[in-house]
């Protein structure tokens, strides 16, 4: 970078599981992002505790709070196999840090709720020069969104990876996870895609249903691309 001075490189620290204060300031100072997998320390921390890495350095793999704190773009990935590709799951892991032994790793290291929702949509988004066509909903981007039938920012952090999912909206097209009874139709199988035109039967107003907002919203915003 010396040599070849760059604006804006972003530069991707991936993974990020062992480091030092220092590292996480060195990035910043380099301005580089960092893209994490919370899961490790959930997954991992009590195993490397006994093994490896000692407890120290166990609970403080991925150190989300230290990376924000220094204004450092922070986005999550799966790594899959090695984690659940399920973003709500990033999001509850980088919040409590809770190992399968029921205690918390790194407690200073836990970062709010708005932050690691960030750090799965307009983050992520950013990491790949992406963020003027995904990772928010605004006038302009592609409508690809997730609609949940719950706020992450009301429920219990302990609650976030258990939020349902109503459905997705794709390039302005809703697909909900399954028809609700409700609306006058019959469930469909669980994870099958239904469209909009599906959904319920022709009496339904949708007035009030998730479908209602993921409509209005996504007809916002392929008008105005």
């Amino acid at each position: 970078m010396r040599e070849n001075p760059r604006a804006d490189h972003r530069s991707v620290i991936v993974h990020f599981a062992c480091s030092t204060e220092e590292q996480v300031a060195r990035i910043a100072r380099l301005g580089a992002i960092v893209s994490a997998n919370p899961y490790y320390t959930v997954g991992f921390a009590d195993k490397y505790a006994k093994f490896g890495l000692g407890p120290p350095r166990a609970d403080a793999m991925v150190r989300s709070a230290s990376v924000l704190k220094r204004r450092i773009p922070l986005s999550f990935h799966s790594d899959l196999p090695m984690g659940p590709s399920a973003p709500l799951n990033f999001v509850w892991c980088a919040v409590n840090r809770i190992t399968p032994s029921g205690r918390v790793a790194g407690p200073e290291q836990r970062i709010g709720v708005e932050d690691a929702l960030r750090a799965v949509t307009i983050e992520s988004a950013y990491s790949w020069r992406q963020e003027n066509k995904l990772g928010s909903i605004a006038p302009g981007k592609i409508a690809n969104f997730t609609v949940l039938e719950q706020d992450p920012l009301a429920v219990e952090p302990l609650k976030l990876k258990d939020i349902p999912i109503w459905g997705t909206v794709f390039e302005g097209r809703i697909f909900p996870v399954s028809v609700p009874k409700s609306a006058g139709g019959s469930a469909a199988s669980p994870g099958r895609a239904r469209q909009l035109a599906d959904h319920g039967d022709p009496g339904h107003a949708h007035t009030g249903c998730p479908c209602e907002v993921a409509r209005i919203v996504a007809a916002a915003l392929m008008t105005n691309r």
